[in-house]
C-alpha cells in the first residue's frame, strides 16, 4: 500500500482522492441457522475482518502518512477519503452478520478519521454505504437461471422501498459529490446511504402486497 501511494504520486504529482473500496465475503462465514454458526472458524472470521475493515484501515493510514509528509514539505493538502461500504453495517443483514461486523467497524472508525484528518488539517473522511447491486459474485444468489429473482432476491427488493437493485452509477455519482472539496466542502465524518432505501422502516414490505408479480428482471452481463 505504501509503495502504491509513492507510484500515484510519482505518475501525477499529489493524490487528493482516495476512493477506498477494498473488501468482499467469505462463503465460510455465512449460515442460514443455528448448526452453521456454531461451525464458522476463527480463522475465516479473521479474514473477512481482515478484507474489509483492516484493509481500509490500513489504505487511511498510508494516506494520512503521506498527507503529512505533504504539510511538512510546504505542500498544499485538501485530501478526500471516501471509503465504499455496505449497508450491512448500518442495518445487519442475516447470513452474513461478521461482514456486517466488519463494517460496523468501518463506520465507528471513519468518524475517527474524520475528526483526526480535519484536527490535523489533512481533509475529510466519508462513507458511501451501498445496498444491493447484482455482479457476478452474487448473480445466483439474487436470480434464477430464468432471470427472475429467487426467494433470497425478492426477499432484498421487498425490504427495499424502490423495489431495485443498484446500478453502478447509483453509486459513482455520491462518489464524485463527496471527491469534490467544493461542492462537499462541510461535509465530514457522514454515511451517505445508498442502498435504495432498504430497511428504511421495520418489517419493510410486510404491510404491504409481497412484490411477486412484475419484479425486475436480472440485468444482462
Amino acid at each position: 500500500m505504501r509503495r502504491v501511494f509513492r507510484e500515484v504520486a510519482a505518475k501525477f504529482g499529489t493524490i487528493d482522492i482516495c476512493v477506498n473500496g477494498s473488501g468482499g465475503t467469505e462463503k465460510a462465514t455465512n449460515f442460514t441457522d443455528l448448526e452453521g454458526f456454531l461451525k464458522v472458524e476463527a480463522a475465516a472470521i479473521q479474514k473477512v475482518l481482515s478484507n474489509n475493515y483492516f484493509s481500509k484501515v490500513y489504505a487511511i493510514q498510508q494516506f494520512a502518512a503521506y498527507l503529512h509528509q505533504a504539510r511538512h514539505e510546504n505542500r498544499p493538502v485538501d485530501a478526500s477519503i471516501i471509503n465504499i461500504t455496505s449497508m450491512s453495517g448500518i442495518v445487519p443483514l442475516t447470513r452474513v452478520p461478521f461482514y456486517a461486523d466488519a463494517f460496523a467497524a468501518v463506520e465507528s472508525h471513519t468518524r475517527s478519521a474524520a475528526f483526526l484528518f480535519a484536527h490535523y488539517g489533512l481533509g475529510r473522511v466519508n462513507n458511501v454505504a451501498v445496498g444491493f447491486l447484482v455482479g457476478e459474485q452474487n448473480r445466483r444468489l439474487l436470480f434464477a437461471e430464468n432471470g427472475t429473482p429467487t426467494a433470497r432476491g425478492l426477499e432484498i427488493l421487498n425490504a427495499t422501498s424502490q423495489h431495485r437493485f443498484l446500478t453502478p452509477e447509483d453509486v459513482a455519482r455520491p462518489v464524485l459529490y463527496l471527491a469534490d472539496s467544493e461542492v462537499s466542502a462541510g461535509v465530514n465524518g457522514h454515511t451517505l446511504r445508498v442502498d435504495g432505501g432498504f430497511g428504511i422502516v421495520n418489517l419493510a414490505g410486510t404491510g404491504y402486497a409481497p412484490l411477486m408479480s412484475g419484479a425486475p428482471s436480472a440485468p444482462k452481463s
